[in-house]
């Protein structure tokens, strides 16, 4: 019996027929290739639902690994083939780190079972809100009902030589919860899978716990302690565990040795010092051979900017440098030996842009180097599976298109580099650890929480919470008032990365939403005129760009169309919007022998294209820092735009009176921690620094009167506002909470009250089991 013909499919004015894989406007044909015919039949037959990018390339190009960029490449000329909607969209939607969607409305028409279905829908009157307006049929409900229960289930699995998705992986895959405390900075799970490690952070101390998972014991293992502690490993054999502890007189960490069950802390490296720097000290946790004989790690330098991968004997003697990467381009994360001895997998990035991230193999016989995996990675802490032929580990994607972070658990093939989601919701997950068998994993599960508080001239006794949007997390890039005190936040949107823009009363009540997530775009970094009537707001699908709409959501229309621009700042009188622009690096000159001895000649910007040496000697280049911002202006009714600043700087605010503009300054970027500088807003004058340490001491702005700078100030766990006058009296703390964070505020137009955003970071530790 032959399969029934597929239906023919029509959507605005095209007509899309499998049989004679022909698309058709009006009639006339639309030049499409195999595979972007393939692409769009795919979307089309799943109108209205989220598919993902694996779904999508496993569809299109099966049992073939191919690059993102096939698909990437393909979904463009689509939507340049199709061009746009009625009401201005894209027929092909962008779900930011999601995947794609085909929201126009689609009518079948033709082929076996199509009346049924049409029948079926005129009955049911079934219809559901879609880009496009208009009815769905029951079997796209149906379909609908299925992607709704994927994506409640969260979490799925790969199995197989070919990594394909296990059907059956929702149902065999268990997530269990290892701590409540929320307070798990790392976890790790011994080889042997009796034991789980982690630290557990209170009170702006750390301590090591262990915990014996057959018998639902615990015991702290490592006393608490002010010093940052870390990067821990178990011994292959399961009864020692390998960490982290900065020194206290350098700050720079040292790595120990302690029993899984406590004792003696045994300290097997020292710590870097000024001195020795460049030849000493470790930069990351520790991974051991097969034998547990020998163990490699990181060590950064800062002189000469050398990234060197050790290998040591299992007590630290006899370290021996395997590879090295020289500026731009360094090592990072922690190193992972692979079971059959043969492999170091570590990361890699590049200084020359902040999207140059990737993965390398290194022989541990030679130090011989391979790339792996084309795309640009995120990632904590790898963990090898018991084949060598592939690594688990907690990463976000992190490409130029994307612009906003999800860190999931990943199965990356080796060595060709292919990897596959294992979890697939909105937690943020890191410090991946499994047992030599890899039949669990341990990872440390990670939640923001926050909302709006109101607080009566800074009185903390008087606060109150305002919003009690549950899992939400408010007002975190984004937080403004309105001269009659409406509140403007942004908030989740309910999928992964994307956020919008709501308006509130002082007292919470009537909330609206002022921006919509049409083609995954991300609403944030929002500021409110003076007098009220319109909202300037950073929006990107890929990178971002200024929006202006008015304050009740409409009107909205895009300011700028740069490389990227954020962080806006209206003008007290109204004309101008200051914001920050990300700018291509500033170019440096170095040169480098031929043995590979290479040191930085020029250390300003803009310098001339390199010379190669007469005598041969010497090769001469250009390296170039990340993307660097920098403060602009332009008007808000838009208009050319005026460069304020030459050297990287962030976080514009502007002064009452509109005259100055506080902001972060960074004399080498971005190697050092920037100062605190005022600049006049005319861009013309002296830059004046202040004495704050933004890593400490964050979020600075004015105060109403315009006679001090507000910050927040993080101690033991507790952050509270401080105001430092700039008369030179001594700063003050304005709050006096017990508990929780503050992560952004903004006074009140009047200076009568604040509203803060504060809640909690919650992490723990959990086993994942049944995801191969």
């Amino acid at each position: 019996m032959s399969e029934p013909a597929k239906p023919n499919y029509e959507f605005g004015s095209f007509r899309l027929d499998p049989a004679e894989r022909s698309l058709r406007r009006d009639g006339v044909p639309v030049q499409l290739t195999p595979k972007m015919f393939d692409i769009l039949l795919f979307l089309v037959e799943r109108s209205g639902r989220l598919v993902s990018k694996d779904e999508l390339m496993r569809a299109v190009w099966p049992d073939t690994f191919v690059e993102d960029a096939n698909l990437t490449v393909n979904i463009s000329s689509l939507r340049k083939a199709l061009g746009e909607t009625g009401n201005g969209h894209q027929y092909i939607e962008t779900v930011q780190r999601r995947g794609y969607r085909f929201g126009a409305d689609v009518n079948e028409c033709g082929g076996a079972g199509a009346e049924t279905v049409a029948a079926t829908a005129e009955q049911e009157q079934v219809a559901r809100p879609r880009a496009g307006g208009g009815k769905v049929s029951a079997r796209k409900l149906a379909i609908g009902a299925v992607a709704v229960a994927i994506a409640l289930a969260g979490i799925y699995k790969f199995g197989d030589s070919r990594w394909r998705r296990s059907e059956s992986s929702f149902q065999t895959m268990k997530v269990v919860k290892l701590t409540t405390s929320g307070k798990v900075a790392e976890a790790v799970i011994s080889p042997d899978g009796k034991y789980v490690a982690y630290v557990f952070g209170d009170g702006g101390k750390r301590s090591i716990r262990v915990k014996q998972l057959a018998a639902e014991s615990e015991v702290e293992i490592v006393a608490p302690s002010e010093l940052p502690m870390g990067g821990m490993t178990f011994s292959r054999d399961s009864n020692y565990i390998y960490f982290q502890k900065a020194d206290k007189e350098t700050m720079f960490p040292a790595l120990y040795q302690t029993s899984v069950l406590g004792g003696t802390e045994r300290r097997l490296l020292n710590p870097a010092t000024a001195d020795t720097r460049a030849r000493a000290g470790i930069s990351s946790g520790v991974t051991f051979s097969p034998d547990g004989a020998r163990m490699s790690f990181l060590r950064l330098t800062n002189g000469p900017k050398e990234s060197f991968l050790i290998v040591a004997n299992a007590d630290g003697s006899g370290d021996r440098t395997l590879a090295v990467r020289r500026w731009p381009e360094a090592f990072a994360g922690s190193p992972a030996w692979s079971p059959d001895g043969k492999t170091i997998f570590c990361q890699t990035y590049s200084n020359e842009s902040r999207y140059d991230r990737g993965f390398v193999a290194i022989s541990a016989a030679d130090g011989a180097m391979q790339n792996v995996s084309s795309k640009r990675w995120a990632p904590g802490q790898f963990a090898w599976l018991p084949d060598s032929a592939g690594l688990i580990f907690a990463a976000a994607e992190d490409a130029p298109d994307s612009t906003s972070s999800n860190s999931q658990i990943w199965r990356l093939s080796f060595p060709g580099g292919e990897a596959r989601r294992i979890t697939n919701d909105l937690s943020n997950y890191g410090s991946v650890s499994l047992t030599a068998d890899a039949g669990a994993l341990v990872a440390v599960q990670r939640e923001r929480l926050s909302s709006l508080w109101l607080v009566p001239r800074g009185d903390a006794t008087r606060a109150r919470q305002i919003t009690f949007s549950a899992g939400k997390r408010e007002g975190l890039a984004g937080l403004a008032t309105l001269p009659d005190g409406r509140i403007v936040y942004d908030v989740d949107a309910g999928v992964a990365g994307q956020r919008n823009i709501v308006i509130v009363n002082p007292d919470g009540g009537n909330p609206k939403q002022l921006t919509t997530n049409a083609q995954g775009r991300i609403n944030t970094n929002q500021a409110v005129s003076p007098d009220g009537s319109f909202i300037v707001y950073a929006s990107a699908t890929d990178r971002p760009h200024l929006w202006r709409m008015d304050s009740d959501g409409g009107a909205s229309r895009q300011l700028t169309f740069g490389g990227g621009e954020f962080a806006p700042r209206i003008s007290p009188d109204g004309k101008w919007v200051v914001y920050n622009a990300m700018n291509e690096g500033r170019g440096t000159i170095w040169k480098a022998s031929l043995d590979g001895d290479a040191r930085q000649l020029t250390f300003g910007g803009g310098e001339n294209d390199p010379q190669i040496s007469p005598d041969g000697k010497w090769i001469v280049y250009v390296a170039k820092y990340a993307e660097e911002p920098t403060i602009w202006k332009a008007p808000v009714d838009g208009g050319q735009a005026i460069q304020l600043t030459n050297k990287p700087s962030a976080r514009p605010r502007i002064s009452p009176d509109g005259k100055m503009i506080v902001c972060l300054y960074w004399d080498e970027w971005p190697n050092k921690t920037p100062k605190l500088a005022v600049i006049p807003i005319s861009g013309k004058g002296p830059v004046k620094t202040i004495d704050l340490d933004p890593r400490t001491q964050e979020d600075v702005r004015w105060s109403p009167d315009g006679k001090e700078l507000t910050y927040i100030e993080h101690r033991a766990g507790v952050s509270n506002l401080w105001s430092l006058p700039l008369d030179g009296r001594a700063p003050r703390q304005l709050t006096d909470f017990k508990s929780d964070r503050i992560y952004n505020y903004v006074w009140s137009r009047d200076g009568d009250h604040l509203v803060c955003v504060r809640g909690v970071d919650v992490s723990d530790a959990v086993l994942i089991s049944g995801f191969k």
